[in-house]
């Protein structure tokens, strides 16, 4: 399974989670995690211009789909600079099949149980609010990025691969403590 980026110690306001867009793209074979940053890959209207279809219903012979999904989609940040700026980190890990093999598209209550979302789902995205978040990049990029330092107000980044960092260019928070003996730091979320 994918790294563990977030611990179950979370406060926030369900008014900061958006919860209109799916996942674009490849996921991989371990997932995506909880915690990872990610931006807008497609918004509503590149659907058919019509902003009040957030659902994307695929149908065949005047026969709908169960499985819908968002027409809005996010994608993983990559590098530490990319544009389009990141929107949130996920609150779900995001999952095609499970350690043995088996597509979860048939397991919904084991999904439930794991706190799983399946890419064509909508994933919750965290905009604001305090989380307690680990595998934190420290690469030097522009100012340094080593331990932070929660007295001096050092900020939260964007890191390479969906990761928080300590250096870099975008910021989307601050740190409230330096890491633990398991590297998990707690901090203040505030993506603008």
């Amino acid at each position: 399974m994918s790294t563990k980026l977030l611990k179950p110690f979370r406060d926030y306001s369900e008014h900061d989670v958006l919860n209109l867009f799916s996942y674009a793209g490849v996921v991989p074979i371990d997932g995506i995690s909880a915690g990872t940053v990610v931006y807008i890959a497609n918004d509503y209207k590149q659907s058919d211009g019509n902003i009040s279809n957030f659902l994307d219903l695929s149908s065949v012979d005047n026969t709908v789909s169960s499985l819908f999904s968002t027409v809005g989609k996010v994608s993983t940040v990559v590098n530490y600079d990319d544009l389009p700026a990141p929107i949130g980190i996920t609150l779900k890990d995001i999952r095609e099949i499970d350690e043995n093999g088996t597509p979860l598209i048939y397991e919904p209550r084991m999904c439930a149980e794991r706190n799983i979302v399946l890419p064509h789902q909508a994933v919750p995205i965290l905009t604001k609010g305090v989380v307690s978040i680990g595998n934190i990049d420290k690469t030097d990029r522009v100012n340094g990025g080593l331990t932070p330092d929660p007295v001096g107000g050092d900020p939260v980044y964007v890191g390479d691969n969906g990761r928080i960092a300590t250096d870099g260019e975008i910021v989307i928070g601050k740190f409230l403590s330096s890491p633990d003996q398991d590297g998990f730091a707690l901090i203040l979320l505030n993506v603008i």
